[in-house]
């Protein structure tokens, strides 16, 4: 068997292949698991002009992949739409995520029309029972189930967001089943992340033996199932990139929060510098292309082995939010 050494293939990558943009911190529910705390309140948003110019930027560095992320993206309204007109054509498919209770058919057809690939909508359950207590809102399930209908309707793919816990941990092979007779393109099973909101919230995350349970339907689950199926792992891209990096791989993914602060990854309270203030492009060829060969950032990262460790994460004790603010030389 001839071994294809990856290394020369690797360093020809110097555009990240996905950029996850915040568009806002700002959330039309309050599900118990959230790990990054989403909320109606005021917060930290970046301004619509600002969005737009990072958008511009983005568009500098010519991803394969774009996510419009939340929060609930929805929420920013017209500029949502702006955002597309600026980067259609200019990046590769560009997706979004939504929890799909307020997302109309209109707007569905209109995020089609201006280049939308996939939408991703968050399904935690069989019944309203599970997903309604896990999302904390009467009536979240009907809602995205007429959502996942409608983007199906209008030619969208759909993809789903599962997490598991121990309201529907036993109903995995069913939510699965209702979403292959839905059309749904992917199913997602995303462990749930005992931070944030979810870090008080533990009691429901599943055991050790639920989740061998679990792992063992998901496996007969991807054997016999039309719909791709697929485990994501939180922690396994915290531990991939430093050992990529070494082999010339540089920083595949960017990450932008709602308040322009760029980070490597969601899951961790580190941020190394402010789309708002910089020029993205620049920063990315000069810095950021070598963010997972910083010691700090790669000591840091590589101190999370469970989705526990996220939770006792260390903050930094000379910030006021608790980040850690890395200078990339």
């Amino acid at each position: 068997m001839n071994i294809i050494d990856p290394s020369p293939i690797m360093k020809n990558v110097i555009h990240p292949t996905s950029i996850a943009l915040t568009i806002t911190h700002k959330c039309n529910l309050n599900c118990i698991h959230c790990f990054n705390n989403s909320h109606s309140s005021m917060c930290d948003d970046m301004s619509d002009e600002e969005l737009i110019e990072v958008a511009r930027h983005i568009t500098e560095l010519s991803p394969i992949t774009v996510c419009l992320c939340g929060g609930e993206p929805i929420l920013r309204g017209e500029v949502v739409f702006e955002i597309l007109k600026i980067m259609k054509g200019k990046v590769g498919a560009i997706n979004i995520v939504s929890n799909g209770y307020d997302i109309t058919l209109k707007t569905l057809q209109r995020l089609k029309d201006n280049g939308i690939a996939l939408i991703q909508f968050s399904l935690d359950g069989a019944s309203a029972v599970e997903h309604d207590t896990f999302r904390r809102k009467n009536g979240a399930f009907d809602r995205v189930i007429n959502s996942i209908k409608n983007a199906k309707s209008v030619g969208l793919s759909v993809g789903i967001s599962f997490v598991p816990n121990k309201l529907n941990n036993r109903s995995i092979s069913k939510t699965i089943e209702i979403c292959r007779n839905l059309g749904v393109d992917i199913f997602r099973v995303m462990p749930m992340i005992p931070m944030g909101r979810g870090a008080n919230a533990e009691f429901l995350v599943p055991n050790s033996d639920e989740y061998i349970q679990l792992q063992q339907t998901l496996e007969s689950e991807k054997k016999n199932n039309s719909m791709y199926v697929e485990w994501g792992d939180p922690i396994d891209h915290l531990h991939r990139m430093p050992l990529n990096y070494k082999k010339g791989f540089p920083a595949y993914a960017l990450e932008i929060r709602y308040d322009g602060k760029i980070t490597p990854s969601s899951y961790l309270p580190i941020t190394v510098g402010d789309a708002k203030e910089l020029n993205l492009s620049e920063f990315w060829h000069e810095k950021l292309i070598n963010l997972w060969g910083n010691e700090e950032i790669v000591k840091l990262a590589t101190s999370i082995e469970n989705i526990y460790n996220f939770n006792n994460f260390p903050k930094c004790p000379f910030s006021k939010d608790g980040d850690y603010r890395i200078e990339l030389t």
